[in-house]
């Protein structure tokens, strides 16, 4: 578990502005939860105050404080925003998935089934299976007609 220390500026009631915490992929990484995480927290930054704990799978700045009203208030033109990144490490977003697959192979030799994932954007780990490479399951019944 990872500790981390709220500086005074960041503690609710503080400023007239209310504070929203954001729990996601870090948004300032490449992956669709950080893009749409950054585009919410843009929007909205002249009504409320935020901080991320903003997530990667191996962050590269664990344990810092990374202030971005500068760089928002330069690139944006949002006077006096406040949001605060808490960058942490593990995980990610993980995404669990089922889908169905329903053939009718019409034969009576063994048929091979192969599954394939594909990331379509960012970088990471792409697992399938359990965290620890217990494998996964895959049911298959046969459906007399």
């Amino acid at each position: 578990m990872n500790k981390m220390k709220l500086s005074k500026s960041s503690i609710p009631g503080q400023n007239k502005k209310k504070k929203i915490l954001l729990l996601s992929d870090d948004m300032r990484m490449h992956s669709g939860i950080a893009t749409q995480s950054k585009e919410f927290v843009i929007g909205t930054l002249h009504k409320y105050d935020w901080v991320q704990i903003g997530g990667a799978v191996k962050h590269p700045e664990e344990g810092k404080i990374v202030d971005m009203g500068q760089a928002i208030e330069s690139e944006y033109g949002i006077k006096n925003p406040y949001l605060r990144i808490y960058p942490i490490s593990g995980g990610g977003i993980q995404h669990h998935t089922s889908f169905s697959y329903l053939d009718s192979p019409n034969t009576t030799s063994s048929v091979e089934y192969k599954v394939y994932m594909k990331m379509i954007w960012g970088s990471g780990t792409l697992q399938f299976g359990s965290d620890n490479n217990e494998g996964f399951n895959i049911t298959l019944m046969e459906i007399a007609q």
